[in-house]
């Protein structure tokens, strides 16, 4: 009710009596946040991540944080991602990504690759996770595909997305980006003859800012 202090206060009470609940954490890390109060903000998240690192909304409100207050060197530091080639990072306007996380799927990567190609994909974003079966060799081959590395647990990236929060903000803007697992392949209406790009433009000229789809096992 405009009580900024008086809310602040409150969500600190819930956080303290009822931590499983990162609801209250995401509520007053976004206070803090308003407040100018980067650090203390910064310092909720950090403490209800370690509790629900499968929370996307924390990751999200982190990052957003982070590289305010520290900087995008800061943020991949937090989430232990290291570049892994050499290329120069240069996308076109209209070029739309396929990003992926992977472990050891070394005999999995040729199809993938080949797949995303033929639908028109130009540029490839993946993050090895500590890889023991020359996945990361054969990527750093590849032209097309940027490569990252993390030795961070699968289990505190969010199952891998949360090493997309940072890598997008930083290199995604204003593209459309596909996050795939290297076994699963997008299937779209008319995929047959047209391009992952020109479904893209479709969604553009209707404004779209996401599509959904569900997983087929």
């Amino acid at each position: 009710k405009g009580n900024i202090a008086r809310a602040i206060a409150g969500y600190r009470n819930i956080v303290a009596l009822a931590p499983g609940q990162p609801e209250a954490a995401i509520h007053l890390g976004r206070l803090l946040y308003e407040q100018f109060r980067l650090e203390e903000a910064l310092d909720v998240y950090r403490s209800a991540l370690q509790r629900h690192p499968h929370e996307s909304q924390l990751h999200k409100n982190f990052v957003n944080i982070m590289l305010v207050q520290e900087g995008p060197d800061a943020v991949f530091r937090h989430y232990r991602l290291q570049r892994a080639d050499s290329r120069v990072l240069s996308l076109q306007p209209a070029d739309v990504v396929v990003c992926t996380v992977l472990r050891n799927e070394r005999a999995r990567l040729p199809y993938f690759l080949d797949y995303y190609r033929k639908k028109g994909i130009h540029a490839f974003f993946a993050v090895d996770n500590a890889s023991t079966d020359r996945s990361l060799d054969y990527l750093l081959g590849q032209p097309d595909v940027y490569v990252w590395r993390s030795e961070l647990s699968f289990h505190e990236a969010n199952f891998g997305a949360a090493w997309f929060e940072p890598i997008l903000r930083m290199h995604g803007q204003r593209h459309w980006c596909l996050i795939v697992d290297v076994d699963e392949l997008f299937y779209y209406p008319d995929c047959e003859r047209r391009s992952i790009p020109e479904l893209c433009e479709d969604l553009d000229r209707y404004r779209k800012r996401a599509m959904n789809d569900i997983l087929l096992g």
